[in-house]
C-alpha cells in the first residue's frame, strides 16, 4: 500500500518519496495513521494521479463507491449500528463515498468507507467518527453534510439529518458551516433565513471547482 503511495506522492514534485515501513507511516505528512486506518491527504496529489488513486483505495477498502440517490442521513451513533435501515428496516450495505463535511474554514470532501447505504431507500448511516479522524490537520470537523459525486453530477445534501429537517448554517460568504436540525436550532438560536435558501443552490455548483481542489483521501 505504501509503495503505492510512493509512486503517487512522487508526480506532485513536492514529495517523491514515503516511509517504506508501515509502521512509520503516522510521521509523514501525507500518509498517517489513524484510528481507522490510513489517511491520504491528496491536497499534495496532481489532480492527473487522483482519479487512479481512487480506484487503488476502492480496491483496499473492499468497499466498492456509491453511485446511486441518497436524500436521508443518520449518524452511526443516533442509530446504534449499521446493519439495518432506520427507516425500511432493509438491509444496509458498506461503500465508498465522497463524503463532504463542514469545517471552520470550508466544506471538504473525503473519500472513506464510511457509508452504509440502504438496499430499497435513499437512505445512509455515516460513521462520522471515521471521518472526523481523516481530517487534516488545521481543520476542524462540524460534520457530514452531504454526498458528493465526483462532478458525475450535482452533490446531494441530505433532505433529512437522523430523521428530522436538517437545518444547514452558512457563514456570511454562504459557506456550509455545520449541519442542524429544526429542533435543536430552535434550542441554539441557529438560523436560516430565506435569502440563505435562494443562494444555495447556486452555492452548490459554485463550490465544485473548489471542492475538487480540495478534496483529499
Amino acid at each position: 500500500m505504501l509503495n503505492l503511495f510512493r509512486r503517487f506522492f512522487g508526480k506532485t514534485g513536492e514529495k517523491a518519496t514515503v516511509p517504506v515501513g508501515a509502521d512509520d507511516a503516522g510521521s509523514d505528512p501525507f500518509v498517517r495513521r489513524t484510528e481507522t486506518g490510513l489517511a491520504v491527504d491528496l491536497d499534495r496529489v496532481a489532480p492527473s494521479a487522483r482519479e487512479a488513486l481512487y480506484e487503488e483505495l476502492l480496491k483496499q477498502n473492499q468497499a466498492p463507491l456509491f453511485e446511486g440517490e441518497v436524500e436521508h442521513g443518520y449518524t452511526k451513533a443516533s442509530v446504534g449500528g449499521t446493519a439495518t435501515c432506520p427507516r425500511c428496516r432493509a438491509p444496509t450495505r458498506q461503500h465508498c463515498a465522497h463524503f463532504v463535511y463542514a469545517t471552520d474554514i470550508a466544506t471538504r470532501v473525503m473519500l472513506a468507507p464510511a457509508g452504509f447505504f440502504c438496499s430499497q431507500c435513499p437512505t445512509v448511516i455515516v460513521d462520522e467518527g471515521m471521518i472526523a479522524v481523516g481530517v487534516k490537520g488545521g481543520f476542524q470537523f462540524r460534520g457530514v453534510v452531504g454526498i458528493d459525486f465526483a462532478g458525475k453530477r450535482e452533490m446531494a445534501l441530505f433532505r433529512t439529518w437522523n430523521g428530522r429537517k436538517p437545518v444547514y448554517i452558512l457563514d456570511e460568504n454562504e459557506q456550509i458551516m455545520g449541519l442542524s436540525t429544526v429542533e435543536s436550532s430552535q434550542a441554539t438560536g441557529a438560523r436560516f433565513s430565506s435569502s440563505q435558501r435562494k443562494k444555495l443552490k447556486n452555492k452548490r455548483k459554485m463550490a465544485k471547482h473548489s471542492r475538487q481542489r480540495n478534496r483529499r483521501r
